[in-house]
């Protein structure tokens, strides 16, 4: 048990002590930042990194123009056809549906009176 405890001693002293320099491109952003902090950036920046990788990019192929009144980027209206199914009425041949079975008898035993 005490093992644990210093383990887990030894590891948050070190942690108030440890500290560095964030640097970007050379230069020092901040200076002397606790390890902990350090783990705090690292996960915000890891999340606005999942995030941006989520933003929609605007396709290549087609021409795009900023709409000011909308606010929005937009293309030149395409021309689409849209087919759709028309629901139609089949009659099977020979077949029987269990209803008319059932009427004239000739289906299983739980449909006979």
């Amino acid at each position: 048990m005490t093992k644990l405890f210093d383990v887990t001693a030894t590891k948050d002293w070190t942690n108030c002590r440890a500290r560095a320099d964030v640097t970007l491109d050379g230069n020092v952003v901040l200076s002397q930042v606790p390890v902990s902090y350090l783990l705090f950036i690292q996960k915000q920046l890891a999340e606005l990194q999942a995030f941006i990788k989520k933003l929609p990019i605007l396709d290549a192929s087609e021409t795009w123009n900023f709409d000011a009144s909308a606010d929005c980027w937009s293309t030149e209206p395409v021309q689409t056809l849209k087919t759709f199914k028309t629901p139609r009425n089949s009659v099977t041949g020979g077949r029987s549906s269990f209803r008319e079975l059932c009427q004239r008898g000739e289906s299983m035993s739980c449909c006979k009176r």
